[in-house]
């Protein structure tokens, strides 16, 4: 049974960018895409700078630099089938980022917020790893290449 889901909102900017847990069943007002899931390593695989260079590729912009999360784009995402244990470190890092940001005092917490960008580096290594990125790739991916 599907108790969560993973919310985007209908268009982003290309520089802010992010999927959103949800546990709550609210209900969504405006426009957001929403994909039922238990699977907590799916978000950190869709926030991870790959997957966001890989939908920058397959989607098209639209006005001021925005993106949609629209089926046909969405569906073209290379979700790779893993191991548990392959996931229960990406789940490790999304629980400790969900832990840090609910703080309260986190948006004007530069250490916390360095925790977070850490976590989600961490993230990032991880999902090279499961898409077997060379150094070169890697580079080019974080746009150092």
């Amino acid at each position: 049974k599907v108790e969560s889901a993973l919310i985007s909102a209908g268009s982003q900017n290309l520089s802010t960018y992010n999927f959103t847990w949800d546990e709550s069943k609210a209900c969504v007002g405006n426009t957001a895409y929403i994909i039922p899931t238990n699977d907590k390593w799916l978000l950190g695989l869709l926030n991870s700078q790959l997957i966001w260079r890989f939908y920058l590729n397959v989607s098209s912009t639209i006005r001021d630099g925005f993106v949609r999360f629209i089926a046909q784009y969405v569906e073209q995402l290379p979700i790779p089938a893993i191991s548990d244990k392959q996931k229960a470190p990406i789940i490790e890092c999304v629980q400790s980022i969900f832990a840090i940001t609910k703080d309260e005092d986190y948006l004007e917490n530069p250490a916390k917020q360095a925790q977070v960008k850490a976590l989600e580096r961490e993230i990032d290594q991880m999902v090279y790893q499961l898409y077997s990125l060379t150094e070169e790739e890697i580079r080019i991916v974080e746009g150092k290449g």
